[in-house]
C-alpha cells in the first residue's frame, strides 16, 4: 500500500540547486523493485534518479548529485559493495549510501557495507514505514548539519578479503538453496511419475479406448484397448492428426472446424457429452462409436480426452432386434388379415344359408 505521510520538518531541510526537493538516486537491477520505492519516495515528496547498476549508478550520482543514494547490493557489471567504494573514494564521498536488499542482509553483509561507509543497511521485505523512517532520519541530520565521524576508507587487501568472505557466504547459501530446490524438484518429479504411472496403468487397462489430444490435432495417448478398436499401434500414431486418420472423410472438414474452435475456446457442440459417430479403422473399414469427450486447460492450453467404445455389436443386436420387430408386426399384419377375412368368409356363408333356407320355404308352399 502507497504510504502518504509528508516528512516532518519538510520546511527546514536543504534545497537542490534547481529549487525542488531533496533528490534520491535508486540503484537496482530489478525494475519492478526500483519502481516500487520510486513510488514512496514521490509520494513522500522527494525527487527520484534511478540507474539499473553500480556503474549506471556512478555515472547518474556524478551527473545529478543526489542527496542520497539507496542502493541494492547484488547487480551485474557492477555490484552494491564495489560501487559504495567507489563513490567513497571519490569526490562524492560526501553523499550518505543506504543499502537496500533482500540477499545481503546477514550480519557479515551489514559489518562490511557500514565498514566501507554505508550508513545504513535497509532490507526490502521490511515494513515500508520503516524504511521511509530510516530513510527520513538520515536525511534529517545531513540537513541539520550533524558532526560525523571521519570515515576511514577500508583498504584495498582488507576490502577484498571482507567481500571475498560474504560473497563465499552467500554463494554457499546459494548451493544449499539450490540443493534444497533440486531435492524438492526430485520429490515433485517422483510424485508426478508415480501418478503418470497410476494413470497409465488406469488407462491400459481400461475397457474402451482413451485418446488424449493437444493443439493443433495432436495424439499424445492411445491405449491399447485403442489400438483394438482402431487398428493402429501407439507408436504408429501418436504424434500424428486425429481427424486425418480415424473420421471419415465426409465428416472430416466439420469435424476439423469443431476442433479447431475446441483449441481456441475449451467449448464445442459434443463436449460433456456422450455422443454416437462414425469411425474408420486401419483397414478403411467405417463402424460406429460411441464418444465422450472432456477438456483440461493444462499450461495456458486445451487439451481434449475421448473416452470411445466400439458399439458395432450393440448395433448389429439393434439391428436384429428391429427386423425381428419388423417381422413380428409383418406376421401380425397376416394373421389379423386372415382373421379379417375368416370374418367375412363366415358372414357370407351365414347369408348364404338364410337365402337357401328361404328359397326351401317358398318351394313347400
Amino acid at each position: 500500500m502507497r504510504t502518504r505521510c509528508r516528512m516532518e520538518g519538510l520546511r527546514s531541510w536543504r534545497l537542490s540547486d534547481e529549487g525542488g526537493n531533496m533528490k534520491i538516486l535508486i540503484v537496482d537491477d530489478d525494475k519492478e523493485m526500483r519502481d516500487v520505492l520510486k513510488i514512496l519516495l514521490l509520494d513522500r515528496g522527494y525527487e527520484v534518479v534511478e540507474a539499473i547498476n553500480g556503474r549506471d549508478g556512478l555515472e547518474k550520482a556524478a551527473a545529478h548529485n543526489p542527496d542520497l543514494i539507496v542502493s541494492d547490493a547484488l547487480m551485474p557489471d557492477m555490484d552494491g559493495f564495489h560501487f559504495l567504494r567507489n563513490i567513497k573514494e571519490g569526490d562524492l564521498r560526501h553523499i550518505p549510501f543506504v543499502f537496500y536488499t533482500a540477499i545481503y542482509s546477514g550480519s557479515k553483509d551489514k559489518e562490511l557495507a557500514l565498514s566501507l561507509g554505508a550508513a545504513a543497511v535497509l532490507n526490502k521485505t521490511g515494513p515500508p514505514e520503516k524504511i521511509l523512517a530510516e530513510i527520513d532520519t538520515i536525511l534529517q541530520r545531513e540537513t541539520d548539519g550533524m558532526p560525523k565521524m571521519e570515515e576511514e576508507i577500508v583498504g584495498e587487501e582488507e576490502f577484498l578479503k571482507s567481500y571475498g568472505v560474504v560473497v563465499e557466504e552467500k554463494l554457499e547459501e546459494k548451493v544449499k538453496a539450490l540443493e534444497r530446490e533440486i531435492e524438492e524438484r526430485k520429490r515433485i518429479e517422483e510424485r508426478l511419475y508415480e501418478s503418470e504411472e497410476r494413470f497409465r496403468a488406469i488407462a491400459e487397462t481400461a475397457i474402451d479406448a482413451i485418446i488424449s489430444l493437444k493443439a493443433p490435432d495432436i495424439i499424445y495417448l492411445w491405449n491399447k484397448k485403442a489400438e483394438e478398436i482402431f487398428g493402429y499401434k501407439a507408436d504408429e500414431i501418436i504424434g500424428k492428426n486425429l481427424h486425418d486418420i480415424i473420421v471419415p472423410e465426409k465428416y472430416r472438414e466439420k469435424a476439423k472446424e469443431g476442433i479447431e474452435r475446441f483449441f481456441q475456446t475449451g467449448q464445442g457442440t459434443i463436449v460433456g457429452k456422450t455422443t454416437e459417430l462414425s469411425a474408420l479403422r486401419k483397414d478403411g473399414t467405417e463402424f460406429p462409436v460411441e464418444i465422450s469427450i472432456s477438456e483440461m486447460r493444462i499450461k495456458n492450453e486445451w487439451h481434449a480426452t475421448g473416452i470411445v467404445r466400439d458399439i458395432t455389436r450393440r448395433k448389429e443386436a439393434e439391428e436384429a432386434l428391429k427386423m425381428r420387430l419388423d417381422e413380428e408386426r409383418r406376421l401380425n399384419n397376416i394373421l389379423l388379415q386372415r382373421e379379417f377375412r375368416i370374418k367375412e368368409l363366415k358372414d357370407e356363408n351365414a347369408k348364404l344359408k338364410e337365402r337357401i333356407e328361404e328359397l326351401e320355404k317358398n318351394e313347400c308352399r
